[in-house]
């Protein structure tokens, strides 16, 4: 009879044991889950902003003066862009609410000007303007920089909701010497 108890209490051990196993596993993986996904924005949305802005000029489809400069030589040419998701997407990559810029943000603002300066080295945005006109973005300028042994690239995008975009890149290779490029929009 010893034995049979001892039986049925390994039996009811074995089954509460992958039962209470399973449970811990589920709750470790939801709380993993929560902690890894943070739906709450810290800081301006910036990929968010610029897909309505987009989708606005998608249905809108005014007409653009477009200036492209290379070196010193420039183009104009006044045309509708056919798909603005491409021609904003440097816009579109930049985002303050990345988790490699955790602690790494320092924002300031003054008056109606929001600055976030990015502080690691590494990060390949150094810094956000942004322009307020009655709590509606007026200005976004957003300044990037990514350097290594062999060259260096300082862009600067700068974004006026149905007014102008400008996207401002100069390189610096080292055999090359340097190359400066500008596009400028001026949305009508």
């Amino acid at each position: 009879m010893y034995w049979y108890t001892k039986i049925k209490k390994l039996n009811r051990l074995a089954v509460l044991f992958p039962l209470g196993l399973a449970s811990l596993l589920s709750s470790c993986e939801s709380k993993d889950l929560k902690s890894s996904v943070d739906t709450n924005s810290t800081y301006f949305d910036i990929p968010l902003y610029f897909g309505e802005q987009i989708s606005a000029l998608q249905k809108r489809n005014p007409l653009v003066l477009k200036t492209v400069y290379t070196n010193q030589v420039s183009e104009e040419k006044e045309l509708n862009i056919g798909d603005w998701n491409i021609e904003l997407s440097s816009f579109l990559t930049v985002d303050l609410n990345k988790p490699a810029y955790k602690g790494y943000i320092i924002k300031d603002s003054i008056g109606n000007v929001v600055n976030y300066k990015i502080t690691d080295d590494k990060a390949e945005v150094s810094k956000v303007t942004i322009t307020y006109d009655n709590n509606i973005p007026s200005q976004i300028e957003i300044a990037k920089q990514i350097k290594n042994f062999l060259y260096r690239t300082d862009e600067t995008l700068i974004y006026q909701p149905n007014k102008m975009y400008s996207i401002k890149k100069s390189q610096k290779v080292i055999i090359l010497g340097t190359n400066d490029y500008e596009i400028k929009g001026e949305i009508k």
